[in-house]
């Protein structure tokens, strides 16, 4: 009767491809009659004078064994033998998966994947799709594959509430969410926090944790060409770069700001034309580069550079500061018209003349309606010593843009700031800016309150009392 240890060495001698014969197989502790029960058990079948394995599983079993063991180059001798002898066995191709990407055998992966993505079984069906996900961006998918991958939302990557294999489905999921936004690092960052917190690393852990550095890498290599790029102010290779990888995978969010600067460039380049960003800031670059504030987006990148203590910039930051560089060149060169007029006749004291051109000016332009709001910061640069008067310049920069719109929030805060400080000439020009502001509006309810609030603060601060507490103070 034979035994594990005659099985053993058998599947040893499979793995090492000699062939089956009777005398090898005696070499392994079988006799005749234990030959004949392996036949007949179903393990071995008997062709052409030489004995094989009937099916895979017996020696995958082994495999697996040897992986208990720690013996991983037998395991993986193993397994690659299960392959070629059946390359379409749902476990041997999940094992042979993990080895393949951990040697960027990519071929033989998409090959495993192959038969993997045939599961019916649903979590991983959704397992599967974050690996096809993941392998997009690390290497080139056959062509049924890549609108597939395209096509793919976060839901269709994320773990399922009643999936057994997965203890904190929380944080596994938060982890898909980072890898479907590309930020690869900080995924990687999170696994290897969520390994660490766990009682051991599973062969999914694995596959994800060698998969996810593989991204890292190859969007490391990507990044490294679109600084090239950058450095050569070759606007048109970003473009045609970016939308080279996007046929292929799923771009990020830096990589989209990179198209919109770079076609941002071209366009100021072709046309002369300087794009306005809105009066509101944002705290967020990608909001800023989406609103065209350029400069707010370079100052914002900047900051976060000093704060993170890095020193090189990436192809994001060239870009930046190009157009940046432009804008300001442009603007420059527009400033030699009406806005520059307007301020040196200012700066020359010559008041009546400077309005009769900034008249003329906002006609021109279509925003006459405008002309008290420039006015007014005018007049506020005047009363702070602004001799640039940098507050109407840009304003008339941005009355240019046809779709501009009034936002009074700025200037009403503005307003109860100078009131704090009791600056009541400035605060009267900034009411003067709201209550023409309301009138636009056709709504004069909140102008009404703001006058009768000023004229409370100017009071109190004026009183005598008031004064004297003050001194006292």
């Amino acid at each position: 009767m034979y035994n594990e240890m005659y099985l053993n060495n058998m599947f040893d001698k499979i793995i090492n491809d000699i062939d089956l014969t009777i005398s090898e197989l005696s070499e392994c502790g079988f006799t005749k009659e234990d030959i004949t029960l392996l036949v007949n058990d179903g393990i071995l079948k008997f062709e052409n004078g030489i004995y094989s394995l009937k099916e895979v599983e017996p020696l995958f079993k082994y495999g697996r064994k040897l992986l208990g063991q720690k013996d991983k180059i037998t395991a993986q001798k193993c397994f690659l033998k299960c392959f070629s002898l059946n390359p379409n066995h749902d476990s041997v191709c999940y094992e042979m998966f993990i080895r393949s990407i951990d040697e960027k055998d990519y071929i033989t992966a998409l090959k495993c994947l192959d038969v993997m993505c045939k599961s019916d079984n649903l979590p991983h069906q959704i397992d599967n799709n974050l690996y096809l996900f993941l392998l997009s961006v690390i290497t080139d998918l056959p062509d049924k594959y890549k609108e597939y991958v395209k096509s793919l939302r976060l839901e269709d990557i994320l773990i399922i509430y009643n999936d057994p294999r997965y203890e904190n489905k929380n944080a596994q999921n938060n982890i898909r969410k980072t890898i479907f936004a590309m930020k690869f690092p900080y995924a990687l960052k999170q696994l290897n926090h969520l390994i660490g917190n766990s009682s051991r690393m599973t062969s999914r852990d694995l596959i994800l944790k060698t998969l996810i550095i593989r991204a890292v890498e190859a969007e490391r290599e990507r990044k490294k060409e679109l600084f090239t790029l950058a450095v050569n102010k070759d606007y048109s290779g970003i473009i045609h770069y970016l939308q080279a990888k996007e046929e292929k995978t799923r771009l990020s969010i830096n990589d989209i700001s990179l198209i919109k600067i770079a076609l941002e460039i071209l366009n100021i380049k072709r046309t002369k034309e300087i794009p306005y960003p809105p009066l509101i800031k944002t705290a967020d670059i990608i909001v800023a580069i989406k609103r065209q504030d350029y400069k707010q987006a370079l100052m914002l990148k900047k900051e976060y550079m000093t704060q993170k203590e890095i020193t090189t910039k990436d192809a994001l930051t060239l870009l930046l500061e190009d157009i940046c560089a432009l804008i300001d060149d442009l603007t420059l060169n527009e400033k030699e018209d009406e806005i520059t007029q307007i301020i040196k006749l200012l700066n020359e004291g010559q008041s009546f003349e400077a309005f009769n051109v900034l008249e003329k000016h906002m006609q021109e332009i279509g925003k006459e309606e405008y002309l008290f709001l420039v006015v007014d910061l005018i007049k506020i640069s005047i009363l702070k010593g602004d001799g640039d008067f940098s507050k109407a310049r840009k304003m008339l920069s941005y009355l240019k843009r046809n779709d501009f719109e009034l936002y009074l929030a700025k200037y009403i805060e503005k307003f109860y700031l100078s009131l704090a400080y009791n600056s009541f000439d400035e605060a009267y020009l900034y009411l003067d800016i709201i209550t023409r502001g309301c009138d636009l509006k056709g709504d004069n309810t909140l102008a009404s309150n703001l006058i009768e609030i000023f004229n409370l603060a100017k009071s109190i601060a004026t009183s005598k009392e008031f004064v004297q507490a003050l001194g006292k103070n």
